[in-house]
């Protein structure tokens, strides 16, 4: 199962499927909103440089629908950018909340973007047993838990 706003990510993940001869549940909907799927019906759910992409409020519901979707025994990888202090990135950002900045231009103008620290990625899923969380070097934090 695939979940994306984006219908060109959709037709290019359908495309991906077919060519490779498999079949998938591809859903178009808002990672910010209910997910269109029932409770506990995935043994792995996975999330790259996806759920950040909100204020912090809206990226917590969007962990309580990950946490309410996975089964219990069930397997999450999840990752998002870090936040580090003085980071002298080359784009301009404004920050809107605590560790929440907004592009001033580029793709993502406008797009809010919560940064994470380490402990505070992980304090977010409660309902796992954090099996590692850690930083690629690359300005990302990954986090891999199992459901209690």
């Amino acid at each position: 199962t695939g979940l994306d706003s984006a219908p060109s990510a959709l037709r290019f993940a359908s495309e991906w499927l077919r060519r490779d001869g498999l079949s998938g549940n591809l859903l178009l909907s808002d990672s910010r909103s209910p997910f269109p799927i029932a409770n506990e019906s995935f043994d792995v759910l996975l999330s790259t440089q996806v759920i950040h992409h909100a204020l912090l409020e809206t990226v917590l519901f969007t962990i309580d629908e990950i946490t309410r979707v996975v089964c219990p025994g069930g397997f999450i990888l999840i990752s998002v950018p870090v936040f580090k202090e003085n980071d002298e990135s080359e784009e301009e950002w404004e920050e809107i909340e605590r560790h929440t900045f907004v592009p001033l231009s580029g793709v993502e103008k406008g797009l809010p973007h919560h940064l994470f620290t380490l402990d505070e990625f992980g304090a977010c899923f409660p309902a796992f047993e954090i099996l590692s969380l850690g930083e690629d070097g690359k300005g990302h934090i990954a986090l891999t838990g199992c459901k209690k």
